[in-house]
C-alpha cells in the first residue's frame, strides 16, 4: 500500500502493480509480449505504468542507463511534504523500522512545520533516547507534555528517561504523574517499583508489580521483578514463603515467556538457596542454551556442577565465565574451589589470590584461601585470611570454625574456645558449633561448661 515505485521485468509483479494503481516501470525485450504493443512508452491497460524497451536484441544496459537517468530525475522533483502528518507518519515506518536517523528528521521535519506537534515530540523524545541522548530527549518529553498535559505514555517515558539520567525523585513523580492519567500503566507500574526497590522500599515495590500483573496479567516483567522483590524482602519469618512465591512468580515469567533468559537464571538461583542443585543446574543450562556467553549464568552454573562434584564439567564453564568476565572475582573464586577439589592447591591458591586482587574485600574468598593454605600446611597464611575474612564478614561461620579449628591444632585452646564462642553467638542453631565449642571446652580444662 505504500510502495512508491515499482520496477520489473515483465513478469506477474509488473501486472500486480499495475491493476493496483501503483507507478511501475517495466523493463521490455526488443520483442516484447503483445500485451505492451510496439513503440509505446505508456501503456492503454496500466496508465500508471512506463515501458524501458530495449533498441536492439540484448541491449539491457542501455534500458538500465535509462532507467538510472530517470530515478536521478524523479529524486531531483522531490520536494519534501510540507504536511507535518505526512512527515510523523514517515518518522514512525523509519522508526519501526530500526532507522533511527530518518526518524529523527521526520519528526525534526514535522515539529518545524508544526511546533505544537506534541505527538512528534514525544516520538521524537523516545529515539533520541534510544540513542542516547538523554538530555535532548527529556526536553522533547517535556515540550510534549507542556503542550498536552494528559500524555500518559509520554509521562511515563520521560520517567524512564529521567530515571536513566540518575534523577530518582523526578523519574518517581512523573512515574505517578502518568499512574494519575492512566492507572493501567502496567510500564509505569514496574518502573515505578524498580525505584522503590533501589530507594530499600521493597514492601512498596512489590505492591507496584502485583498492581502491574493485575492491569496486565500477561506481563513476564512484572513476574520477573516480583519475585526478585519477594526475594529481597528482609522478613526472616517469612523468607521460606517468599522463596516459594518468587520461585512461583520466575516460573510464571517463563511459562509467558519460555526464552525469558534473566527469569531462568533467577529461579535456577533461587533454586539453589532452596537446595535443589539439579534444578538449578537445568535452568543454568537451559539459560546458556538461549545465551552462551552471558557470564553471570556461567558463574552460577560453574558453581552448581562443583557442588555436585561434577568437577570436568565445572571447571570448563569456570574457565569459559572467565573469557566472558576476566574481571569477576567471583568467577575465579569459582575456579579456584574446583581446582581444591580436584586436589591442585597451588593452582587453587592462585585463582584466591587473584579473586582477591579484583576484589581485596571479599570474605568467602579469603575463607577459601585459608583453607588451601591449611592443606598446603601453610598454618600462619590459613590463620592469617581466616581473621582478615571475619574482619570483613562477623559472625561467618566457615573462616569462625577455621580459625577456631587451626588454633586448636596448635594448641591454643583459650583462642580456640574464643572463636568457637563466636560462632555458636552467631549461629544459635548451629549444632556443629555448640559441639565444637564444648570439645575446645573440655581441652581447655572447663569441664562445667564443656558439658553443660
Amino acid at each position: 500500500a505504500k510502495l512508491d515505485l515499482v520496477i520489473s521485468v515483465d513478469t506477474a509483479v509488473a501486472h500486480l502493480a499495475g491493476a493496483l494503481g501503483k507507478p511501475v516501470w517495466i523493463l521490455l525485450a526488443f520483442s516484447p509480449d503483445w500485451r505492451w504493443l510496439l513503440e509505446r512508452e505508456d501503456s492503454p491497460w496500466y496508465p500508471t505504468a512506463r515501458l524501458f524497451r530495449q533498441h536492439q536484441r540484448g541491449d539491457w544496459e542501455g534500458v538500465f542507463d535509462r532507467v538510472a537517468q530517470a530515478l536521478d530525475a524523479v529524486a531531483a522533483a522531490f520536494v519534501p511534504s510540507d504536511s507535518a502528518d505526512a512527515e510523523f507518519r514517515l518518522g514512525v515506518d523509519l522508526q519501526q523500522q530500526a532507522d533511527l536517523g530518518g526518524a529523527i528528521k521526520c519528526y525534526e521535519r514535522a515539529i518545524a512545520i508544526d511546533p505544537n506537534y506534541a505527538a512528534a515530540h514525544s516520538n521524537l523524545g523516545v529515539v533520541k533516547q534510544q540513542s542516547g541522548q538523554l538530555t535532548e530527549a527529556i526536553a522533547h518529553y517535556r515540550q510534549a507534555l507542556a503542550i498536552d498535559r494528559n500524555l500518559a505514555e509520554t509521562a511515563s517515558n520521560l520517567g524512564s528517561a529521567l530515571a536513566e539520567a540518575g534523577e530518582t525523585e523526578e523519574a518517581i513523580a512523573e512515574y505517578e504523574r502518568a499512574l494519575s492519567l492512566n492507572p493501567n500503566c502496567a510500564e509505569a507500574l514496574i518502573n515505578l517499583g524498580l525505584l522503590r526497590e533501589a530507594q530499600g522500599d521493597i514492601a512498596e515495590a512489590i505492591s507496584c508489580y502485583e498492581q502491574a500483573i493485575q492491569v496486565n496479567p500477561n506481563c513476564a516483567a512484572a513476574y520477573l521483578n516480583l519475585g526478585i522483590a519477594l526475594e529481597e524482602q528482609g522478613e526472616e519469618a517469612e523468607a521460606g514463603a517468599n522463596y516459594e512465591r518468587a520461585i512461583a512468580n520466575y516460573e510464571r515469567a517463563i511459562a509467558l515467556e519460555p526464552n525469558y533468559v534473566e527469569a531462568l537464571h533467577n529461579l535456577a538461583y533461587a533454586s539453589i538457596r532452596q537446595g535443589k542443585i539439579d534444578r538449578a543446574i537445568a535452568y543454568y543450562e537451559r539459560s546458556t542454551a538461549l545465551q552462551p556467553d552471558l557470564a553471570e549464568t556461567l558463574i552460577g552454573l560453574g558453581s552448581s556442577l562443583q557442588q555436585q562434584d561434577k568437577l570436568d564439567e565445572a571447571l570448563a564453564v569456570c574457565q569459559q565465565a572467565i573469557q566472558q568476565l576476566p574481571a569477576s572475582a567471583q568467577a575465579r573464586c569459582n575456579l579456584g574451589i574446583v581446582l581444591q577439589k580436584q586436589g591442585k592447591i597451588e593452582d587453587a591458591i592462585g585463582c584466591y589470590q587473584q579473586a582477591l586482587s579484583l576484589q581485596p574485600d571479599f570474605p568467602e574468598a579469603l575463607n577459601n584461601l585459608g583453607k588451601a593454605f591449611e592443606e598446603a600446611g601453610k598454618m600462619a597464611e590459613a590463620i592469617d585470611c581466616y581473621r582478615r575474612a571475619i574482619e570483613l564478614k562477623p559472625g561467618y561461620i566457615n573462616p569462625l570454625t577455621g580459625l577456631a579449628s587451626a588454633l586448636h591444632d596448635r594448641g591454643q585452646f583459650a583462642d580456640a574456645v574464643t572463636c568457637y564462642s563466636q560462632a555458636v553467638k552467631f549461629n544459635v542453631g548451629h549444632p556443629e558449633s555448640h559441639l565444637n565449642l564444648g570439645l575446645a571446652l573440655l581441652l581447655a580444662g572447663d569441664f562445667q561448661l564443656g558439658f553443660y
